[in-house]
């Protein structure tokens, strides 16, 4: 009677803690990753304004209109200067997706391609890679002069730090939340004897 008392408190706490140990974690990890996501989206917002601000500023300085053939005269010098500005890999595309000029060809060597594919459609998208430690971002956008697109802007950009520091602190949440569902359970196993004994003796003294 006593161990079976025993079990089902023991039982009972254990899917308890491990049920909020589990919901913990995920809850943990999902707001970190949306927190990563949010960083990443606000440095992209800031990157489109910034190299749209030079492209403009090239085409009014080279009394340039808005022409592609134009935008892809000056692919070349976009790309070494962009590529220095922003401290990114830059490639040029004609609004067909064709490359034009690119700082690191091994850069855009990507299976998945979507956002290329979304800037072709005239839509401004990225897309996250992570692996081996290392995370990489991929972000296109149609430039648009005057009202027109005139061609593809696309971004390689290595957000590995943000990344690892935040599975670092995860990992370090994880041990600590080990730590504390550990202590707590075994203060509840030793509560539930403290329980379960006056029990017992109060169901053997009706008996």
């Amino acid at each position: 009677m006593l161990r079976t008392i025993k079990a089902k408190f023991i039982f009972g706490f254990f899917a308890i803690f491990f049920l909020s140990f589990l919901v913990l974690n995920y809850t943990v990890k999902e707001v970190t990753w949306t927190n990563n996501e949010k960083i990443i989206t606000s440095d992209l917002v800031e990157l489109k304004k910034n190299s749209n601000v030079y492209v403009r500023q090239s085409f009014l300085i080279n009394h340039y209109k808005n022409n592609k053939l134009y935008f892809g005269e000056m692919a070349e010098e976009m790309v070494h200067d962009l590529n220095f500005s922003t401290g990114s890999n830059v490639s040029v595309y004609s609004l067909d997706g064709s490359l034009l000029y690119s700082s690191d060809k091994k850069s855009f060597l990507e299976k998945i391609d979507t956002d290329l594919q979304q800037a072709i459609k005239g839509k401004t998208a990225y897309h996250i890679s992570y692996y081996q430690n290392k995370a990489k971002v991929l972000f296109s956008y149609p430039v648009v002069i005057d009202g027109s697109e005139v061609g593809i802007l696309r971004f390689s950009k290595d957000f590995s730090l943000l990344y690892n520091q935040s599975k670092r602190i995860l990992d370090i949440i994880f041990y600590i939340a080990v730590v504390i569902f550990t202590v707590a359970f075994l203060f509840s196993y030793i509560l539930s004897r403290h329980i379960t004994i006056p029990l017992v003796e109060l169901t053997h003294a009706y008996n």
